[in-house]
């Protein structure tokens, strides 16, 4: 069990708008130069892809690594709908 809520984080990180979404691939070189993790219980590096359309769905999906098990995360989140 987790003290706190996992906390999926993309901060500063570069991206472009092109054919009405943006979509950025998690790569291990950007994770060494952004701030880009899963925080459950301690920071956690992921891989994987974030997109945001034009409806402003941001989605991501990928992995990451909890006491050395590969866990496979899917998140969707309406952004319009975010308070």
């Amino acid at each position: 069990f987790a003290l706190y809520p996992p906390k999926l984080y993309f901060n500063c990180i570069p991206f472009k708008y092109e054919n009405e979404k943006i979509e950025i691939i998690i790569t291990q070189e950007l994770i060494d130069n952004y701030d880009v993790a899963l925080y459950l219980m301690r920071h956690n590096d992921i891989e994987g892809t974030l997109t945001i359309d034009s409806n402003d769905v941001l989605t991501f999906v990928g992995f990451t690594f909890i006491s050395g098990k590969k866990i496979t995360l899917e998140v969707e989140v309406n952004l319009k709908n975010k308070k």
